[in-house]
């Protein structure tokens, strides 16, 4: 009696596979589920970090009365008058590590000495490293045993780094002849503002030497200012932002380029790489592009704008290439970026925004109105 009962307890193999299956369902309904909440956790940090970022830099306006360079002193470009014979290629996050939480970091950089090995630039004809035509500038304390930055560079820093980008944790080195060399450098997900693309940020003009330059929107509008809040060697005062801080956007995310949903296998994503210590030709800034005829770059330049875009002259050449175009306002959430204002608020831009509106937000002046929010 007692070994039948016994016998009676033991689940048969079909009893077994049919629970194995009810788990099974249950997991697959529920998995989803996590997944999301924990990329609304993720998502909740990265707006988290771009408030911190949007405090630290109204802190350092209080005591310095402007905003942090964008860029300071780069190797790339730039022959105007006055221009510097010494490259740093510090970037504005260098600036602002005391005002988040990294002060030690801050004292044991020497700024007298470059964060990053970039001399020279051969991009669009910016082969011009120094004044009065030289070739290249002499890098100030080199790159190498000299330079006690070299062995600083290569610290990640959490406020500077979105969750959700898989690839954000990489330290990036490159050796380029020209203008974006880097060596082990540690990458940031956020990138400064600088406006439009042409023609004041081209060649590393420095961003007092294009005040009044003005071009297009996509709707036709001209004489729009070109200038946003950073630039090379940029000083921006709250005061020169008269479009008014709550619709200029000071900082936005930046892919790192390496995250599997964006990567085009075989094909090199470290070109482009942000990183917080140094300058680089494509890298250190979000823009946008003005409308230059029917050029490629006027659908490129937009949040998450794709390298390849099908059936537009110059964009279609790489077919399949998922990745975001270089230089633009992009990340790993679904549908858009974040996006620090000037007043310090956060906001999520859809990527089908209006490009009109998306190129006014860029500029600090440009006397247009927004219709409506955005």
């Amino acid at each position: 009696m007692l070994r039948n009962l016994i016998r009676r307890r033991a689940f048969t193999l079909i009893e077994l596979l049919v629970v194995i299956a009810i788990i099974a369902i249950l997991v697959a309904l529920l998995l989803p589920a996590v997944q999301q909440a924990r990329e609304a956790a993720r998502r909740a940090q990265c707006k988290g970090n771009l408030k911190q970022i949007g405090i630290a830099l109204h802190n350092y306006h209080d005591v310095h009365n402007t905003l942090p360079p964008g860029a300071n002193n780069s190797g790339q470009g730039n022959t105007q008058a006055g221009s510097h014979t010494h490259a740093t290629n510090h970037t504005g996050w260098v600036y602002l590590l005391p005002f988040i939480d990294q002060t030690a970091l801050y004292e044991a950089l020497d700024l007298n000495c470059a964060t990053g090995p970039v001399r020279n630039s051969s991009n669009g004809g910016c082969n011009r490293g120094g004044p009065a035509g030289t070739t290249q500038r002499t890098l100030a304390c080199g790159w190498g045993a000299g330079n006690p930055n070299v062995a600083l560079v290569s610290t990640k820093l959490s406020v500077l780094l979105c969750p959700s980008d898989d690839g954000a944790d990489k330290l990036i080195t490159r050796s380029d002849p020209n203008h974006y060399q880097l060596a082990n450098h540690a990458v940031s997900n956020y990138a400064f503002t600088a406006g439009a693309h042409q023609p004041g940020w081209s060649c590393a003009a420095y961003w007092s030497g294009y005040r009044n330059t003005v071009n297009n929107l996509p709707d036709g509008r001209t004489g729009i200012n070109v200038r946003g809040a950073f630039g090379m060697n940029s000083n921006c005062n709250f005061k020169h932002i008269t479009d008014g801080t709550s619709n200029v956007m000071l900082v936005g995310e930046a892919m790192s380029r390496y995250s599997g949903s964006r990567t085009q296998p075989g094909v090199d994503s470290e070109d482009r790489v942000r990183v917080w210590a140094a300058h680089r030709h494509h890298g250190t800034f979000n823009m946008t592009h003005p409308v230059i005829g029917s050029h490629c770059n006027n659908s490129r330049y937009h949040i998450n704008g794709p390298v390849h875009i099908a059936g537009v002259p110059g964009c279609s050449a790489t077919v399949n290439d998922i990745r975001v175009h270089w230089n633009v306002h992009s990340s790993v959430h679904t549908g858009g970026a974040h996006a620090l204002m000037g007043d310090g608020t956060v906001k999520f831009l859809n990527e089908t925004m209006d490009h009109n509106t998306y190129a006014i937000i860029c500029r600090i002046a440009s006397g247009q109105q927004i219709a409506g929010d955005f």
